[in-house]
């Protein structure tokens, strides 16, 4: 009786790294191409994870994330921020109250320079009743985490009085700009900075007993009004700059 034997063969996968190159016969990488490239077809995205693909002096390609260039260039603009006042706030001659909705708080990564570009706009009016006429005057000032204040601008309201027509406390609206630089280059954590919108009362002349003064005013007494709310609001506009 003849046997029959099988004997079963084992295929064994074996990976072989090596360089290839094209128009060169030193390759320096797993491809190495000496010379153009073309792709024909590129599918596109909307996706925000994704990253751009950037080639060095010496021809080697790499990937950099999207968010290097609102990071790490300089000069470029990395952000836009807008605050709006949120609420009128009643402030008493002497005295200093943070205006509601203009608070920012920005954090700085470690390693990071910005510059921050603010620009910010306010209007006040007297307390006092309609009728009554009033004037006075005080300052929108900005300040940092700590109390300090980094700049300030003036602002008044008086009475406009041409011939038997007056406008009753009618606000001067001041618009002031500055540049802050946080350095958080050599820094070993991340930081957050806050930056507060306060106004003072200076002084207000009226013969009503409330000396008060009111920002983000609602105009809904001022002839004309036509449910305008936003237009005595204080502002605040926050550009951020890449700085290395």
């Amino acid at each position: 009786m003849k046997r029959k034997f099988f004997f079963p063969f084992f295929l064994i996968s074996q990976v072989v790294l090596s360089q290839v190159g094209i128009n060169t016969s030193n390759p320096t990488k797993t491809l190495d191409i000496n010379g153009d490239m073309r792709i024909r077809n590129v599918s596109s995205t909307n996706s925000d994870n994704i990253d751009f693909l950037v080639k060095d002096n010496a021809g080697n390609i790499s990937s950099v994330s999207r968010s290097f260039f609102s990071q790490s260039v300089s000069g470029v603009l990395s952000n836009i921020v807008y605050l709006q006042g949120a609420n009128p706030v009643t402030i008493n001659v002497g005295s200093t109250l943070a205006v509601p909705g203009l608070t920012f708080n920005y954090t700085i990564k470690k390693g990071e320079k910005k510059i921050l570009l603010f620009t910010i706009n306010g209007s006040v009016r007297s307390a006092a009743a309609a009728g009554v006429g009033a004037t006075g005057q005080g300052i929108f000032g900005l300040f940092d985490e700590n109390n300090v204040k980094i700049t300030s601008g003036y602002a008044n309201f008086s009475d406009i009085v041409i011939s038997n027509d007056r406008l009753l406390n009618a606000p001067f609206p001041v618009s002031f700009q500055k540049q802050v630089i946080i350095d958080n280059s050599t820094g070993t954590s991340d930081i957050t900075k806050t930056y507060i919108v306060k106004y003072t009362a200076w002084a207000t002349k009226t013969t009503d007993a409330n000396k008060a003064q009111i920002v983000n005013f609602i105009p809904s007494s001022f002839a004309g009004y036509d449910n305008d709310t936003e237009s005595l609001l204080s502002k605040m506009t926050v550009l951020v700059f890449n700085m290395n």
